[in-house]
């Protein structure tokens, strides 16, 4: 008989676009579950026909700025959003016919599901992509509050939702993160804490053979800004090998990214000379990140390059790389989950060194002169797929659902 879950997540927006509890979802349903999923401002067309979503639209889709402003001050002032949340789902979900409940996010909307779970007395489980103490004084969202009214708003909401999310930590049954890391921090709140990374779905991620007329570097995803995300050490290593000669013009750096940072990326690009090779283009739907992956010759991964570190990101992009099979370079290195993971894994290179990225790079360039693509496979690549991601969580499930007594429906 199936088993009853019930979703609580965020928005599904490019570039996240919900991979993970999109694709749990799906193979959750094959497995026997039943699932229904509420989340924030969901394009539909990137999921499953079997799987229920209920779309909750907090900024109506014809708002403009200033019914925008308003909605965002009452947000972050008076907590708005996650009533609102709260009572969409009471009105749109029979909450009561569920066994279980699992919400995923980074904060928001943790207040929601402590509600909602506590209300009906449902066993919860937690999945936490992001937490707020990977990022250190980088806080994305601080970075751009402008003055001090601001700021100190944007304080106090932060310190207001990371309230309600130790809350449903402390209330949880289980929680799960996606990197040791994580999961070392976040058993400070709750001992049965899991670790389940992010992944690559084994039914699209399947390494193809391209053969490409040009050597493509690619990086797709969020960089915000030059001081937290920076491919400088790339470009100097591409100059270094032109000036060498041991590369041609058949080199194409390749950017799918949000458009405020392209100007940035031209200049950074012209001051070391190599502007003709990059290509600049916006963000891509997931539906199209296996294609470009697998025209891909290196697969670019940026780490926190500022002198505040970031802790225990593993980004989606380098699981579907290992999906891929397509080699990976990450800069710069840090002494973190990431650069262990890739040494282990044998599927790539983390480095700070420009003359190691030169190196590396050469190395799979005159691999991809030769065979005309490249390939790099990682040790233990299954390890990672959404699949065997999925089996983790339906035991995890399965057991809260046995130790709560709730017999089969």
């Amino acid at each position: 008989m199936w088993q009853r879950l019930l979703i609580l997540t965020d928005a599904f927006l490019p570039p996240m676009q919900g991979t993970r509890m999109r694709n749990l979802a799906h193979n959750l349903q094959k497995a026997g579950w039943h699932c229904e999923m509420v989340c924030e401002a969901t394009d539909l067309s990137v999921f499953p026909d079997d799987v229920v979503v209920h779309s909750f639209y907090y900024y109506p889709p014809q708002a403009g700025k200033l019914q925008r402003a308003i909605l965002l001050a009452n947000d972050k002032i008076f907590n708005h959003k996650e009533r609102e949340y709260e009572q969409f789902v009471k009105q749109n979900v029979d909450v009561e016919s569920f066994d279980v409940i699992l919400s995923s996010s980074y904060l928001f909307p943790m207040r929601s599901v402590y509600k909602i779970a506590t209300e009906f007395r449902k066993p919860l489980i937690v999945d936490l992509r992001d937490i707020v103490e990977q990022w250190d004084s980088i806080d994305f969202m601080q970075h751009h509050a402008k003055g001090i009214i601001s700021k100190t708003l944007v304080k106090r909401y932060l310190n207001g939702v990371t309230a309600w999310r130790n809350k449903c930590l402390a209330y949880a049954k289980a929680v799960v993160s996606v990197s040791p890391w994580h999961v070392e921090q976040l058993k400070r709140y709750n001992a049965n804490t899991h670790l389940i990374y992010n992944g690559f779905d084994s039914e699209t991620f399947i390494p193809e053979r391209v053969r490409t007329t040009t050597f493509n570097i690619t990086y797709a995803g969020s960089i915000y800004n030059l001081l937290l995300r920076n491919p400088q050490i790339l470009f100097e290593a591409v100059t270094l090998l032109r000036h060498q000669e041991l590369i041609g013009n058949d080199v194409r750096l390749q950017f799918y990214v949000e458009e405020h940072i392209k100007a940035q990326l031209t200049d950074l690009a012209r001051q070391t000379g190599i502007e003709q090779l990059l290509e600049l283009h916006g963000f891509v739907k997931n539906n199209d990140i296996p294609r470009i992956l697998s025209q891909s010759s290196v697969v670019l991964i940026l780490n926190n390059s500022s002198s505040n570190r970031l802790h225990g990101i593993l980004p989606t992009k380098l699981f579907e790389a290992i999906g891929a099979e397509t080699p990976v370079l990450c800069l710069p290195v840090r002494d973190d989950d990431m650069q262990l993971l890739i040494a282990e894994q044998h599927c790539g290179l983390a480095t700070d060194n420009v003359e190691q990225t030169a190196e590396f790079l050469l190395e799979q360039y005159r691999y991809w002169q030769e065979n005309g693509y490249t390939h790099l496979c990682a040790a233990d690549k299954q390890m990672f797929s959404r699949q065997n991601q999925a089996k983790q969580f339906d035991e995890l499930l399965r057991e809260v659902i046995r130790k709560q007594g709730i017999g089969n429906r």
